[in-house]
């Protein structure tokens, strides 16, 4: 079974491709936006940006997303097949690096409503099966506080 050895989770505002591949984070936050309990929140766009290093090769689906503490159902959700036997990455939301074992996961998402403030959770499943873990949690305040 394949073990995260290493990870750090980053929530901004939006992600961009450099021309020679590296990464801009556009509005890093160590929180997400107020939100008005009462009538909830619009967010126009958020990303999350994920550095997984594996304990070797990793052929298979991941799931990524973010939910309320208290919910069952994520407020954001991707899931994707990776194969880390191959250098090509198919798309944007998944960088496989040079090193073994090495990951990077980007998820851009428009036009989020966020119906209630509190800790919301980045959660990684490696493999269809099995539980998902929490890499990081977030603050959501309340707007009314």
């Amino acid at each position: 079974m394949t073990e995260l050895v290493q990870y750090s989770v980053i929530l901004c505002e939006e992600v961009r491709r450099e021309a020679h591949g590296a990464a801009i984070l556009i509005g890093v936050t160590p929180s997400g936006p107020e939100v008005d309990d009462k009538a909830g929140t619009d967010v126009a766009r958020i990303a999350i940006y994920v550095e997984l290093v594996v304990d070797g090769l990793f052929n298979g689906s991941v799931d990524l997303r973010l939910i309320h503490e208290a919910d069952t159902k994520a407020i954001l959700e991707s899931d994707f097949v990776v194969d880390m036997s191959s250098s090509v990455a198919s798309d944007f939301e998944v960088e496989l690096k040079e090193a073994q074992g090495s990951l990077v996961i980007v998820v851009n998402k428009t036009e989020l409503h966020f119906a209630k403030s509190g800790m919301y959770r980045v959660e990684l499943r490696l493999g269809s099966t099995g539980a998902y873990r929490t890499l990081r949690e977030f603050v959501f305040p309340s707007a009314q506080e």
